[in-house]
């Protein structure tokens, strides 16, 4: 169009006008719309100025009108990406304890959003991505508050055919990561499991886990639908998940994935069930993995222990744990973090085979408590199921309200 523009060829410019913008509106709303919206305005008014008269009123008054669309589309993209590129940055500031969001906080926090947002539906009346945006913001911003949360969820559906699909799947991503901020932080046991099963069906049947970067589903958000969806107990809706959804993973990862996700099916259904045929065809598929998958290593040793402490093989476990520490400390790639949690469970897990084995020196009152308190840990409800048999439900209940 700039080219165009240069040679003076109006009627060949609005020809590239017209398809532009017929691919752009196909395509759904999102940040890049409006940035090149923006610069189709800017494009507009500049062979306006270069290659057409401008003698009259109405010439100037439609000259002011694209101007007045150039600074709404520059408006929406600048706001949608400071909101977003703040929300990554508090994430992955929260995600490596890392305090990095000073910089666009101060930005953020001279501008009235919201007054600005007033501003423009007075010559835009359907503009919704700010509103959209500023519910996001907020939401994220005060976690404390679900009407906030419920607020800016309300606008994602009802604006959800308007938008790209790399920005639906972006904003239903923020309400996953909201909830699972929110459960991080939350002392309640099953907190936001109900909405965040919810969310992730939405997620699975519109297909969300495709943009233009990949074709697979990411399968650290594959094993995260799997273990809620286990803890949960939804056992049926499960087993059809890892059958559907499985052939969307990255050909070389599936096999191990899905091993470790039937080991893990079974394990579960085998423990509700008390039925050791499921135990077994859990070790069956476990067997069957490669542990050269590092993302994974952790969990399939997890799931040995598990099976060991149910079906009673305590000198089996006993070596794992003992190769399991050794695992750890001489493993530089593991997080500290991440090694600190990790050992904190085989300990309690050791602790707990004693117990079960009648070691009159470990208090199964101050183990419970040690359990209640280790929070932010995937395994601390199975620890809990455990636990409870050593522990009568007065004791339980005195510790709760303490």
């Amino acid at each position: 169009m700039k080219s165009l523009i240069n040679k003076g060829q109006s009627n060949q410019f609005y020809n590239c006008l017209k398809k532009t913008s017929n691919l752009l509106e196909s395509n759904g709303e999102e940040s890049n719309y409006y940035y090149s919206k923006s610069l189709i305005e800017l494009c507009k008014f500049n062979n306006c100025i270069i290659n057409e008269s401008q003698k009259t009123r109405i010439h100037v008054k439609n000259n002011v009108e694209i101007l007045k669309r150039y600074i709404i589309y520059s408006i929406n993209f600048f706001i949608t990406e400071l909101i977003n590129s703040h929300l990554k940055l508090s994430i992955e500031s929260q995600k490596f304890n890392v305090n990095e969001t000073s910089f666009s906080t101060e930005i953020i926090s001279i501008m009235d959003i919201a007054k600005l947002i007033e501003i423009v539906k007075k010559v835009d009346k359907n503009n919704f991505v700010l509103d959209l945006y500023l519910k996001l913001f907020l939401a994220f911003h005060n976690s404390d508050n679900i009407k906030r949360y419920d607020d800016y969820k309300s606008l994602v559906t009802k604006h959800f055919n308007r938008l790209s699909k790399d920005e639906q799947s972006y904003h239903y991503s923020m309400l996953i990561s909201y909830n699972v901020i929110k459960k991080a932080y939350n002392n309640t046991k099953n907190c936001n499991d109900i909405e965040l099963f919810k969310l992730y069906n939405t997620f699975l049947k519109e297909e969300l886990f495709f943009d233009d970067k990949s074709n697979f589903i990411d399968e650290s958000l594959f094993r995260n639908i799997l273990i809620l969806s286990l803890r949960l107990q939804k056992f049926d809706w499960t087993d059809v998940y890892i059958s559907k959804y499985s052939q969307y993973l990255h050909p070389i990862k599936k096999m191990n994935i899905v091993n470790l996700s039937y080991a893990e099916y079974f394990y579960h259904k085998g423990t509700i069930k008390k039925s050791k045929d499921y135990l077994n065809a859990a070790f069956e598929y476990l067997s069957k993995i490669r542990e050269d998958s590092f993302i994974i290593k952790y969990d399939i040793k997890i799931l040995y222990l598990m099976l060991y402490y149910d079906l009673g093989y305590i000198e089996n476990l006993l070596c794992l744990l003992k190769n399991f520490r050794q695992f750890l400390w001489r493993n530089k790639l593991v997080p500290k973090e991440r090694k600190i949690k990790l050992n904190k469970f085989l300990n309690i897990l050791e602790k707990m085979v004693y117990l079960n084995e009648g070691d009159p020196h470990i208090d199964a009152t101050n183990l419970y408590l040690e359990i209640i308190y280790f929070q932010n840990f995937n395994y601390q409800g199975w620890l809990l199921n455990k636990i409870q048999k050593f522990t009568n439900k007065k004791a339980q209940l005195k510790i709760k309200l303490g």
